[in-house]
């Protein structure tokens, strides 16, 4: 490998590690705020009296958050794999 290959492998790695921080600190901070939206929804649930509310009610309710929380949740455990994989990277060729 030339020189100047090794320039730009490096250069790879360095520009994905700080797309991937990137990356996981938008997710940090999306599902902190979906945390805060359901901590707040279930501080309601509680008052309600959940008796005058069909099941159904509730059922829709969750589907609609499990798949968004689900499909943020794998997005951010993929964005730590791959900054995880680019630091392993760098750390062998002395990269920091």
């Amino acid at each position: 490998m030339s020189a100047s290959e090794q320039d730009a492998a490096i250069l790879e790695i360095v520009k994905g590690k700080a797309e991937a921080k990137r990356t996981m600190a938008l997710l940090e901070h999306g599902l902190r705020e979906s945390a805060i939206t359901l901590m707040a929804f279930g501080e309601c649930l509680r008052s309600l009296n959940m008796a005058s509310y069909a099941p159904e009610w509730i059922d829709k309710g969750l589907a609609l958050l499990s798949p968004q929380l689900a499909a943020k949740i794998q997005e951010y455990v993929s964005a730590d794999q791959r900054l995880r994989d680019l630091n392993s990277t760098a750390a062998k060729l002395g990269i920091d």
